[in-house]
């Protein structure tokens, strides 16, 4: 939450012991003498914290953000959405080609991922990046076996208006 303001009753990330949680929250920053700051705060317990920039949203240049009526566009368990998408579990890159609905001028976008239905004994996470950039070395989703996990992803828009969703342990 920002520096310098009261602690928000409302949580960014969920945990249970032992597990490692990977999620994206959207924090605006402290102002005045706490300008650029955050505050990260554990309410129960302990935990080793990860912290990864991924970007940041400006006002001043005349970005908006478009809300969008949430479409299911890529669905592997059926094969449905997406061409070029077919059933099945994923392990490695699976580019997606983002959906018209999403505007033509957009540089990113807002995805919730889920990984479902992972093989019995596997553990492992998912990495979107824009198509045609390196992967980053951070993780988005990171799921244990037989666990449903959904996150939200702010990603760039790559190459041909796609993204690369990167699975490791499926």
């Amino acid at each position: 939450y920002p520096g310098g303001t009261d602690q928000p009753a409302t949580s960014n990330l969920n945990f249970v012991k032992g597990g490692v949680q990977a999620n994206e929250a959207v924090v605006r920053m402290g102002t005045g003498a706490n300008a650029g700051k955050i505050n990260l705060k554990i309410s129960r317990g302990t935990a080793r914290i990860i912290v990864d920039v991924v970007g940041g949203l400006v006002t001043d240049n005349g970005a908006v953000y478009t809300g969008l009526t949430p479409d299911r566009f890529v669905d592997s368990r059926s094969g449905s959405g997406n061409e070029g998408t077919p059933a099945g579990r994923k392990n490695g890159a699976t580019v997606i080609t983002l959906p018209s609905s999403v505007p033509a001028n957009a540089v990113g976008v807002v995805l919730n991922v889920t990984a479902v239905d992972a093989e019995a004994g596997n553990s492992g996470f998912i990495v979107a990046y824009p198509t045609g950039q390196s992967q980053p070395p951070t993780s988005n989703v990171n799921w244990r076996a037989g666990m449903t996990q959904a996150n939200e992803v702010i990603v760039g828009i790559g190459s041909n208006r796609q993204v690369t969703l990167e699975v490791d342990g499926a």
